[in-house]
């Protein structure tokens, strides 16, 4: 999903309740922990990847160091002890936030990693990095299986990526998900054959609907 609709687990309160890491620029680091929290949501409910949010990730390992910068800095001032206490607690759920969503984009690499790589669309949304560790864990798996399993059966039943025979596993894009609608659409038609009434999509609409009609949105 994109813009218009958000995807999102349960019904939280995305509004502005995060408190700042340290000092006056509370806002600016609001928004991007705020945009990561919900990166993260949107990863975790999609049942596809989709695109790294490099600039978001980019933004908060930044405010991460320079926020460690400025409690070691505080290290040797006694009086600064109990704000350098909080601001360890808020660096800490900052870390945990981001390895949640690194983490849950490398469960669906590890769980489609056949679709991922072989797909043009899902090989653009990776980072680098991700690309890299995609490529490393196929080639362990295939290794894996073709040592201990592979070499010991007919050829013609050995290949691994026949797409006539479900070999490869692929996102269920028919899941439904949560979505939170961010501005007004109006009257969207959720199935090409129009077999169902059109759904009336508003702002602060909250639906439970098929992933795939809406990823587009």
């Amino acid at each position: 999903a994109s813009g218009k609709v958000i995807v999102m687990e349960s019904i939280l309160d995305l509004s502005d309740s995060d408190e700042s890491l340290y000092g006056d620029d509370g806002p600016f680091v609001n928004e991007d922990i705020q945009a990561l929290r919900q990166a993260w949501i949107n990863e975790q409910c999609s049942p596809e990847i989709l695109i790294y949010k490099s600039n978001v990730v980019a933004d908060v390992l930044e405010i991460m160091r320079h926020q460690e910068s400025i409690i070691d800095e505080e290290k040797s001032n006694p009086e600064s002890q109990f704000l350098r206490s909080i601001c360890q607690i808020e660096l800490e759920r900052v870390k945990y936030l981001l390895q949640c969503y690194l983490r849950i984009r490398l469960k669906k690499i590890e769980d489609f990693y056949q679709t991922v790589l072989t797909n043009d669309k899902y090989r653009s949304r990776l980072s680098p990095e991700e690309l890299t560790y995609a490529n490393k864990y196929q080639e362990a798996c295939f290794k894996h299986l073709d040592g201990n399993f592979l070499t010991y059966i007919p050829e013609q039943w050995r290949s691994l990526n026949e797409p006539n025979q479900n070999m490869v596993p692929s996102p269920n894009l028919n899941t439904h998900v949560f979505c939170r609608v961010k501005e007004d659409i109006g009257l969207y038609q959720l199935d090409e054959d129009a077999r169902f009434d059109a759904v009336e999509l508003n702002e602060g609409n909250i639906f439970i609907l098929k992933y795939n009609p809406i990823k587009q949105l």
